[in-house]
């Protein structure tokens, strides 16, 4: 039985002994037995990185949405790799050899801002290598060239336009401080739900002409920190929220109109309109307008058309204004007022909490909303003239339904124009339902 001597090789060689050849092996055996006995299997060896670097470039830096790039990783081992991923992203291998991989990896639109670690699989093991790449917010900056830039932080764009062609759903744009406008194309489309971030709301200025829009916020887009002046209409949204801005110079501060938005912790100044909402003019009851601690001043402009915030309801609402400073630094006689209110299909509610009115004479100007509601502190809260309350006025200009509905009501020495009250809680004209009313809240008076 001449494999018997193949056994008994192979046997000796696992005990460390001389393997021996039977003797009625015949010459094909024993070639059989040497090659069983030198043929020692090598465990595939751990695998070690020893750079990441993305092929093309001199740095390791992508921005958000950037889609595939290729990287080249360095080392020992690396031969018949398992895996690559990057930081729980699968990597496509390209090719590989015992000291380099080759690997597409894709980076999506709104991908997670920060630094990457790659991680190599073989049948020997892994090995990681800690921040290899880095993905950046679509970065601007004023040393930056749209040309040859790739929109990282280390290579930014110059134009605030050129990275909005980039910029995809829930991408940031970041803004370093610098003066923008000039070199940008009007306006400024900025939807799909990407974050406009000015590095400082003092810093990040942008102008443009006095004829052109200024920034279209629509689609679920968010937009902060800058200050924005010299346009027709400095920011117009659509479903979008705009904060911690200053806006100046423009015919209109903010306009806010189709499925409404939010406006949080803003300043609005020299302006023919502060905010001018208009709720329901999509077709549909959907409009939905906030606006929160925001401050607005008349400086110039043309005082018969001037309001710090116009509301015009065709449905839609409802509107919440609360925390909200206007001043009028030049008031005088016309039909402009700090807040107008107007309607021609009735809506939903209109809210004002801790709203303060200073310097207008006209307050308040109400025509054909159905439903207002005023919520203040009487410590927090005023609505006056340059002196105070004494010669504020605010105007109903609703028809009277029948007599014995609920009665107008304010504060004493407010007047409804032309209508002067003194003191205490006053009936106007009668109305179809409470236009506003007031009562005590311990020792807060809330209208």
């Amino acid at each position: 039985m001449p494999r018997l001597g193949l056994v008994a090789a192979t046997l000796a060689l696992g005990c460390g002994i001389e393997p021996r050849v039977a003797l009625d092996a015949s010459p094909q055996d024993a070639a059989d037995a040497t090659i069983d006995a030198t043929a020692v299997d090598t465990p595939p060896g751990t695998p070690a990185i020893a750079t990441v670097a993305i092929v093309g470039q001199d740095d390791n830096q992508v921005r958000q949405g950037t889609g595939r790039v290729r990287i080249r990783i360095t080392g020992s081992d690396l031969a018949a790799p398992l895996s690559v991923a990057v930081e729980g992203d699968a990597a496509a291998i390209i090719s590989a050899t015992d000291s380099e991989i080759l690997a597409d990896w894709t980076i999506l639109h709104g991908a997670t801002p920060g630094p990457r670690g790659v991680i190599v699989q073989t049948p020997g093991g892994l090995d990681s290598l800690l921040n290899a790449v880095s993905v950046t917010p679509i970065t601007v900056g004023p040393l930056g060239a749209d040309s040859t830039a790739r929109g990282t932080t280390s290579t930014p764009f110059r134009t605030i336009s050129a990275a909005l062609r980039v910029a995809g759903p829930d991408d940031t744009v970041f803004v370093r401080d610098g003066q923008y406008g000039d070199l940008d194309v009007w306006p400024l489309y900025i939807g799909s739900r990407i974050h406009l971030q000015g590095e400082s709301r003092a810093g990040v200025r942008i102008a443009a002409s006095p004829t052109t829009e200024g920034i279209a916020v629509y689609e679920g887009a968010v937009v902060e920190s800058f200050t924005v002046t010299g346009q027709t209409r400095c920011i117009v949204m659509n479903g979008a929220t705009a904060r911690n801005f200053s806006a100046t110079d423009c015919a209109i501060g903010v306009v806010v109109q189709g499925l409404g938005g939010t406006v949080q912790d803003a300043s609005i100044g020299a302006t023919t309109i502060g905010i001018y909402g208009l709720l329901g003019t999509n077709g549909t009851d959907s409009t939905r307008l906030a606006v929160e601690r925001v401050d607005v001043t008349r400086s110039s402009g043309t005082y018969d058309t001037w309001a710090g915030l116009r509301l015009q309801c065709s449905g839609g609402g409802p509107a919440l204004i609360s925390n909200v400073t206007i001043t009028d630094t030049a008031p005088a006689a016309g039909l402009s007022a700090a807040v107008a209110l107007s309607s021609d299909q009735g809506g939903a509610p209109v809210q004002l909490w801790n709203v303060t009115l200073l310097g207008s004479v006209n307050a308040l100007r109400i025509s054909g909303v159905p439903n207002v509601e005023l919520r203040m502190s009487s410590s927090a809260m005023s609505i006056g003239g340059a002196a105070g309350i004494a010669g504020a006025c605010i105007a109903d200009e609703r028809q009277s339904p029948a007599v014995g509905s609920a009665p107008l009501v304010h504060l004493g020495g407010v007047s409804v124009c032309g209508q002067v009250q003194t003191s205490g809680i006053v009936t106007g004209p009668a109305q179809s339902r409470p236009f506003y009313y007031i009562r005590e809240a311990g020792s807060a008076i809330e209208f």
